[in-house]
């Protein structure tokens, strides 16, 4: 009889501990993420995408990396498995295939880019502040806008 008790609390603490996991707030778990990039003005080249940390920002080593080929007009990017927090999107058009952004001799960029929040810099690139998201699985869909 105690045995049978002891596997009776046993499945309804199981039942219940599952329950209670199935309501948790679903920004607890990865998720995917997609990044609508606007304003492609051709289809030479490739699309580079990173999803930083604050850290990460501005490193062009971050743990998210998509990348596409161009297309004038919109093009998607996708990074699987994103943790929910703070990040901020960079992309950049490619047109050569060099794998950067390729500037003038005043550092002035000479292909496309754009951050998340189409943020900007002034004299130079925009902080991560402007340009942060927040990924969650109820947000997960952002859109930047290509500038050149």
């Amino acid at each position: 009889m105690l045995r049978k008790r002891a596997g009776e609390k046993f499945v309804a603490w199981t039942l219940m501990l599952g329950a209670i996991l199935s309501w948790m707030p679903a920004g607890a778990r990865a998720d995917d993420v997609t990044v609508r990039v606007s304003g492609m003005h051709s289809g030479r080249g490739e699309v580079l995408g990173l999803l930083c940390r604050e850290s990460e920002f501005l490193r062009f080593r971050c743990e998210h990396a998509a990348r596409t080929a161009a297309r004038s007009g919109t093009v998607q990017l996708s990074f699987p498995d994103v943790s929910p927090g703070g990040y901020a999107i960079t992309v950049v058009h490619d047109e050569n295939g060099n794998g950067k952004l390729d500037r003038n001799p005043q550092g002035i960029p000479i292909e496309g880019y754009g951050f998340s929040n189409n943020a900007t810099g002034y004299m130079g690139p925009p902080s991560f502040r402007d340009a942060e998201i927040d990924v969650d699985p109820s947000h997960n869909l952002f859109t930047v806008e290509m500038r050149y």
